[in-house]
């Protein structure tokens, strides 16, 4: 019988220590979760998000301004690259915790948890310097090349309310060309296979203004407010990123990103 109940004693001890381990285990992991912020962005789309040429890291006005809301809350910045027509795809299979990467409100308004708008964006057209196309009329039977699953594809397309304008700028085009990414919409203009494209303002200065062989059009199109969008419930991550963006622009250091990327402070709107 001591036998028995030694061996008893055993399993006993063996079963709680498991147990215990198993609990540490998970209280480990959650930690690990809590402790990371996954943040999905396209991953070629200066200024907001791109390859840094000498370091080989991500860098860029969202990635900034992302890195330093981590170091603030004590989280590790897992920047994640996706295919921007596959984004809600990936965070309703929580591959990553937010988009961050001037991703445009305007149409997903219920998609998302936001946070506040901390970016206001327009679209800009952009055509060979020798094109003959000077504003948006002149987009009338030209073939235009637009970014995938982006408002203003939607927009030309008929699929966003009140939008009567862009939907007759849309039926008016000979062809609209999607491509995959900006830098993929430039090519196609490049290459012939667009006469004009429309692009963010921020990414078609950055990529015209010093290129002779480009040529900006005034008119600002769409103009449209760009949040964090994260899972829906995801309210208190979304709190705690939100509340940090806001202590940033108290404290001006919202403002010095914003100067780094931009060449003046007042690109953060959130107050």
């Amino acid at each position: 019988m001591k036998h028995f109940s030694s061996i008893s004693t055993l399993v006993v001890c063996l079963m709680s220590a498991l147990a215990l381990s198993f609990v540490a285990g998970c209280g480990d992991s959650s930690e690990e979760q809590m402790a990371e912020l996954r943040v999905g962005f396209d991953d070629n789309f200066a200024p907001f998000v791109y390859k840094d040429q000498g370091t080989g890291e991500y860098t860029g006005f969202d990635i900034e301004l992302a890195r330093e809301v981590c170091h603030r809350n004590g989280w590790t910045l897992r920047p994640v690259p996706i295919k921007w027509d596959r984004k809600f795809d990936e965070l309703e299979m929580s591959n990553v915790d937010c988009i961050w990467s001037c991703f445009s409100m305007t149409g997903r308004e219920s998609r998302c948890c936001w946070t506040k708008p901390y970016f206001e964006n327009c679209q800009k057209v952009v055509v060979k310097a020798s094109s003959d196309i000077m504003g948006i009329d002149d987009l009338r039977d030209r073939i235009l090349c637009v970014q995938l699953d982006t408002p203003i594809l939607r927009g030309l397309r008929g699929e966003l309310t009140g939008q009567r304008s862009l939907v007759a700028l849309g039926k008016s085009i000979h062809q609209i060309v999607p491509g995959n990414s900006s830098e993929d919409v430039m090519e196609k203009l490049n290459n012939g296979s667009a006469e004009a494209v429309m692009v963010d303002e921020a990414f078609a200065m950055l990529r015209c203004n010093d290129a002779k062989s480009y040529r900006i059009l005034p008119d600002r199109i769409l103009p449209e407010n760009c949040g964090i969008g994260f899972r829906l419930g995801a309210e208190e991550m979304r709190d705690k990123v939100q509340s940090t963006l806001l202590d940033m622009v108290k404290d001006g250091t919202a403002q010095r990103i914003s100067e780094k990327f931009f060449g003046v402070p007042d690109k953060v709107i959130i107050r």
